[in-house]
């Protein structure tokens, strides 16, 4: 179990609900069996377009950044899963980020879907998640989109602790609007939602936070793939800042097509550098 009480549970499934609300696009629940466990999936678009799977960020709800990628739906088909064991909709069940877990339970994914091959986009943890399958099935990705991914390079450990983790562990033993601010306000560096702040207060106080981010990525593992890659990095992220990721980006993926580098944006962007990306996300699938 994930969650303190099922108090907890139930408001954030009501906040998960009232971030899909907020979509232009009307998504459509699925679940499915895995191995793993039972997935909750959002899909969206016609289905006879090429297939888009988006990972979203580690503990947190899948609607809360789902709805950056809306305009995709009128191109393409959307398909976003909940992480089994995070905030949402999906099992309980906790996967290994270090070994080919995510990798397989996407492929059960593509394999109800019916896809050989597909498009994929990974904001945060869920990059991470991205480049895991990429490194056990290669040859499965058309194209890859990473927005402020994981597990190709850190930020760092000790300014994580002082500005992040530090604020949130005095937010949960005295909790208040200004502590939850503090805790949260580094990863954004501009003003923060009312509903990003209340979701993010009942994450940190009701759910087991999942400490592990997918392994760093190593020159080795991604030997085999060959995909064509878009990768947007942040210059002031206090996880993954672009002068750690983009040098090393260049290293490591042998068909890196674009890079885009965010000024004055911590990880989380604002709304216009997020519709700037969009309309160059775009450009990069359809070219």
């Amino acid at each position: 179990m994930i969650y303190k009480n099922d108090e907890y549970k139930q408001n954030i499934i009501k906040m998960y609900n009232k971030f899909k609300a907020k979509s232009k696009v009307d998504y459509e629940d699925k679940y499915i069996d895995t191995k793993f466990g039972k997935t909750h999936i959002l899909t969206a678009g016609n289905e006879n377009s090429d297939s888009i799977i988006i990972f979203h960020g580690g503990n947190m709800i899948n609607t809360n950044t789902l709805f950056w990628f809306d305009k995709l739906a009128e191109k393409y088909r959307i398909i976003a899963p909940d992480y089994l064991g995070h905030p949402g909709l999906s099992e309980e069940k906790v996967l290994n980020s270090n070994n080919d877990d995510y990798a397989n339970w996407i492929v059960e994914i593509m394999d109800n879907f019916k896809l050989e091959k597909v498009n994929v986009i990974g904001p945060s943890f869920g990059g991470g998640v991205a480049l895991n399958f990429a490194k056990y099935y290669p040859n499965k990705i058309e194209k890859m989109v990473l927005i402020a991914p994981s597990s190709i390079g850190n930020g760092s450990y000790l300014k994580m602790f002082s500005k992040l983790i530090f604020p949130m562990l005095k937010y949960k033993i005295k909790p208040s609007q200004e502590n939850l601010y503090k805790s949260v306000y580094p990863m954004f560096l501009h003003n923060v939602d009312e509903d990003v702040l209340e979701v993010t207060s009942l994450i940190y106080q009701g759910v087991k936070i999942q400490n592990k981010m997918p392994k760093m990525i190593s020159n080795k593992d991604l030997i085999n793939f060959n995909s064509p890659v878009f990768l947007i990095a942040c210059e002031n992220d206090i996880f993954f800042p672009a002068k750690k990721i983009i040098p090393r980006a260049k290293k490591i993926f042998a068909n890196l097509k674009r890079t885009k580098e965010i000024r004055n944006s911590g990880h989380s962007m604002n709304k216009d550098n997020l519709n700037l990306c969009i309309d160059e996300i775009i450009s990069f699938l359809r070219n």
